[in-house]
C-alpha cells in the first residue's frame, strides 16, 4: 500500500495524516499518476443554457464550434460533455476541457473568441464558462476501478492502491499541500459586471474547494442495476439538489448534478457532482 501522494510531492509533515501507517481502508482505491514534470493543470468548464425544448440555432452554432476546438494545435488531452437542468429550470449543456500544460491553454484561448464574448449573445441563451488552474500540489484524485475521468485520463496512469481514505478527511490527507498548510478559507468570493459587455466576473476566494466526484453504472445489470437506480440514485440526487438549493449555509456556492453524454449527444450512464465550496478545518474534500 502506498500514499496517494506521488513520491516527488512528499516533504516533511507539519500536519500529520488522521490516521496511521497501520490504517488499512476498507476498500481498494487508486490516484492518478501525472508525469513529474506536469507542475499545473487547467480544467476548463464551457456552459450554455437556454429554456427553449431545443436549443436554439445560437447554441447548435457555439457548441459546433466548440466541438470543432478539440482537435489541432494546443487542443486539449481530454473533453468530456455533459447535460442537466438548473434550479431556474434552465436546460445547460457543459464542456469540459483539459490540458496538463497551461501554456497551451494559453495559446488555444488566444487563437478564438472568447466563450462569453459577443459572438454569443442572445435573448435565446446564456454563456458562462469556469476556468480552474491548480498546481499539482493543490489537488487530489481518487478512483475505486481502473477507469479515470476529467483531467485524471491525461495522466495516463494510475498508482497502487492507496492508504488515505475511507475515512473523514481523506481528501484533505491526500492534498500534497495539506503535509504543510491548514488550508484555511480565504476571503469570499467577489462578483464584477462589465458595464460595456454585461459580462460577470466571479473572483473566488484563496483556497476555493472544487470537488467532481462521479458515478458510473455502465456494466450493471439486473437486481445490481436495479438497486443503484432504485435505492442508491434517488438519494444521491437528493443530496445534490439538498447542495444546490441550500448548500449555501454549509459553505457550498454552487453545486450541479449532470448526466454525462456520447459523441452523438445521448445520455450515458455517468454522472458527477460538481460542487463549489469554502474549506473548512477539519472538513472532508474530494
Amino acid at each position: 500500500m502506498e500514499s496517494s501522494i506521488a513520491e516527488h510531492l512528499r516533504v516533511d509533515r507539519v500536519h500529520p495524516r488522521r490516521k496511521p501507517d497501520s490504517f488499512h481502508p476498507p476498500y481498494p482505491s487508486f490516484s492518478a499518476r501525472f508525469d513529474p514534470t506536469v507542475d499545473q493543470v487547467v480544467m476548463a468548464y464551457f456552459g450554455v443554457q437556454y429554456r427553449t425544448p431545443e436549443p436554439p440555432p445560437v447554441v447548435i452554432a457555439a457548441l459546433a464550434e466548440l466541438d470543432a476546438a478539440r482537435s489541432g494545435r494546443h487542443a486539449p488531452d481530454h473533453h468530456d460533455q455533459a447535460r442537466f437542468v438548473d434550479e431556474a429550470g434552465y436546460a445547460t449543456v457543459l464542456t469540459a476541457f483539459c490540458w496538463t500544460d497551461p501554456a497551451g491553454y494559453d495559446r488555444w484561448v488566444k487563437a478564438r473568441d472568447a466563450w462569453t464574448g459577443p459572438q454569443h449573445r442572445s435573448s435565446d441563451a446564456g454563456f458562462f464558462s469556469e476556468v480552474v488552474r491548480p498546481g499539482v500540489r493543490r489537488f487530489e484524485t481518487l478512483f475505486s476501478s481502473d477507469r479515470t475521468e476529467g483531467v485524471s485520463v491525461a495522466a495516463g496512469k494510475l498508482s497502487g492502491e492507496i492508504r488515505e481514505h475511507g475515512y473523514w478527511g481523506g481528501a484533505r490527507d491526500r492534498l500534497p499541500v495539506a503535509q504543510t498548510d491548514r488550508l484555511e478559507p480565504g476571503t469570499r468570493p467577489t462578483a464584477e459586471t462589465d458595464p460595456e459587455t454585461g459580462v460577470v466576473t466571479v473572483r473566488p476566494q484563496g483556497n476555493l474547494c472544487l470537488i467532481r466526484s462521479g458515478q458510473e453504472w455502465t456494466e450493471t445489470e439486473g437486481d445490481e442495476r436495479g438497486m443503484y437506480v432504485g435505492d442508491v440514485e434517488p438519494v444521491l440526487r437528493t443530496g445534490m439538489e439538498f447542495l444546490r438549493d441550500d448548500g449555501l449555509g454549509i459553505g457550498c456556492y454552487a453545486n450541479r448534478y449532470v448526466r454525462v453524454t456520447g459523441e452523438t449527444g445521448a445520455e450515458t450512464d455517468k454522472s458527477y457532482g460538481m460542487s463549489l465550496g469554502r474549506a473548512g478545518r477539519g472538513s472532508a474534500r474530494r
